[in-house]
């Protein structure tokens, strides 16, 4: 119940109603500050993320009955990169251009 009473304060914002823009702008404020908690918890010290954990967090584009196969490309590319000696990062403005 207080999570609720929180969010309805941060909608509201001691409003009686929002209009739709305020509704596209908090939506818009949710899904980049989801972006960035996503980025953020595969992030290393230098801020950037491999990229294998890109790849993973790209997988709920992908139709659920194709997951299985979608990792193993992943593990494969992320392989190949490893036998090529290279460590390809990706930083937050690559991550949130995306």
């Amino acid at each position: 119940m207080q999570t609720n009473n929180l969010l309805v304060e941060k909608i509201f914002k001691k409003k009686n109603k929002i209009n739709f823009e305020d509704f596209l702008e908090l939506r818009r404020q949710m899904h980049e500050d989801l972006l960035h908690y996503l980025f953020f918890t595969c992030a290393d010290e230098n801020d950037l993320m491999s990229i294998e954990d890109f790849l993973k967090q790209t997988i709920i584009c992908v139709n659920f009955s194709k997951h299985n196969k979608y990792l193993k490309r992943i593990h494969k590319v992320t392989a190949m990169f490893e036998a090529d000696g290279l460590t390809q990062k990706v930083s937050i403005d690559e991550f949130l251009a995306f």
